[in-house]
């Protein structure tokens, strides 16, 4: 059960003038009430007895006079006269600075081998888009663009590219071009030497060569595997429809072999939501990997009875999952990045690069902002043949302002402060807005935001440091 804080304006009917705070959050379950500040990400745990008259706005008769400090230091409970708006405006103003690229995204070719029937790179291409491949000389000049964002960035974050398709393994010249350019970037000092390199691959075109190549550059890979045989291949076949699973398994294990960090990266949909338990669980036996994440598949290609209830029990199974590889050391990052924002008390600004801190370069030489409008070329206005000065387009500021601290219908949501807005490119695609939200990505966000309420109380009263009336 949830409510939002007091839609009266909660304002207190004692001397103190009081209201409850409009980033105030109550929840219940069992009996047991949280308030939670969906910012600060304060909370207090209360019996559902001293909760009553909280609900009523009657501050007189909560005779607990140590649960309404609590409250009211934790800014649950605040001065009637608290410009609250200003205290958003104060966070948001610290992630509204101009962007700051820290990651390259090099699509060496938007061929693929496969035609997998969720791929959002291949239903943004129109029918008479002409897939290439980057040149050698382009895969250079974007290198040198990229080192010149970092030349001015001011982030302590880490340094990235990625190698991304399509396919990218099917243009092996620019690949071994970029390692070679990039190594010898860092001899010289125009790249720093902590870059970190990693590369996107359905892995069927690994052989036992390249994967000690990869290994020689330190390039991290990640794998898209969506389950065993029958399961990976319900959306991920060849052109010609013959299953993939033997390939990517084939490449899966000489990338092992050869010692390469390998991850996993598992889309979550209709075809395996009823096995994402066994899939985690099969990850982390058989596949000895330190990360994986899944990929909710937010669009799929085949039909769903009520899309709120599909993205719901998607939600709740990836939920179990992270429990699961919390237990067995093992990181999950759809689930694991909001979490963390939960336990550390950050607020998440985004939830993609794209969002100020990361560029795309197109085979063509073209420099965007995300991969997914390949295909129209939206906000793919510069190029590497020409000086690149992120600061000074306004694609780029305007997607860097793209975060739920600057939308105003994110304001009343409880999973405000680790939410991260979801995907500008989703929310484009249903309302030609990238600044609207991502609905389906809320639903997932307000369940993580739930478990992570729950598992706090239940960790804590494990560990005997929580009763009613406690805070986390």
């Amino acid at each position: 059960m949830t409510y939002k804080g007091m839609d009266t304006g909660g304002v207190a009917n004692d001397a103190d003038s009081l209201k409850f705070s409009k980033f105030c959050h109550y929840f219940e379950r069992n009996r047991i009430g949280v308030y939670y500040h969906s910012l600060s990400m304060q909370m207090v745990f209360i019996s559902r007895a001293d909760s009553l008259p909280l609900k009523r706005g009657d501050w007189s008769a909560v005779n607990n006079p140590g649960l309404m400090a609590r409250l009211k230091e934790r800014k649950l409970i605040v001065p009637a006269h608290y410009d609250e708006t200003e205290e958003l405006r104060r966070i948001s103003d610290t992630f509204n600075a101009a962007p700051d690229i820290r990651v390259l995204y090099l699509v060496l070719t938007e061929h693929c081998n496969f035609n997998c029937s969720y791929c959002f790179i291949r239903q943004s291409l129109p029918p008479d888009y002409r897939s290439s491949f980057m040149s050698c000389r382009t895969t250079k000049l974007a290198i040198d663009r990229f080192s010149e964002c970092l030349a001015r960035s001011s982030s302590d974050k880490e340094k990235t590219i990625i190698f991304y398709g399509g396919e990218p393994l099917l243009n092996m010249t620019s690949l071994r071009t970029a390692l070679g350019y990039i190594k010898l970037l860092k001899e010289n000092g125009r790249l720093p030497q902590s870059l970190r390199l990693c590369l996107n691959t359905n892995g069927s075109l690994v052989t036992r060569g390249i994967a000690e190549y990869l290994k020689k550059h330190n390039v991290h890979v990640a794998v898209s595997i969506d389950g065993k045989a029958d399961t990976h291949e319900a959306f991920r076949k060849y052109p010609d429809r013959r299953g993939t699973f033997e390939e990517t398994m084939r490449g899966f294990r000489f990338l092992k072999k050869a010692g390469i960090e390998v991850s996993i990266s598992c889309t979550a949909g209709p075809h395996n939501m009823k096995e994402m338990d066994d899939i985690a669980r099969w990850f982390a036996g058989d596949f000895d990997i330190k990360a994986f994440g899944w990929n909710i598949l937010s669009d799929p290609p085949v039909p769903v009875k009520s899309e709120a209830q599909y993205i719901k029990k998607l939600s709740t199974a990836a939920l179990r999952c992270y429990e699961y590889c919390l237990e067995h050391g093992i990181y999950e990052d759809t689930v694991g990045r909001l979490v963390t924002a939960f336990v550390n008390n950050r607020v998440r600004p985004n939830n993609c690069a794209a969002c100020g801190e990361q560029m795309v370069v197109s085979p063509e030489g073209k420099i965007g902002i995300c991969y997914a409008f390949l295909g129209t070329g939206a906000y793919f206005d510069c190029s590497v043949d020409e000086p690149f000065l992120p600061e000074n387009e306004p694609a780029f500021a305007e997607w860097r302002r793209r975060s739920p601290l600057n939308m105003e219908e994110c304001f009343e949501c409880a999973a405000l402060g680790i939410c991260g807005g979801g995907c500008p490119h989703e929310a484009f695609r249903r309302t030609g807005d990238i600044k609207k939200r991502d609905l389906n990505y809320c639903t997932f966000a307000g369940s993580v935001l739930e478990w992570s309420l729950w598992q706090t109380y239940r960790m804590a009263k494990r560990n005997s440091r929580a009763t009613p009336n406690t805070t986390t």
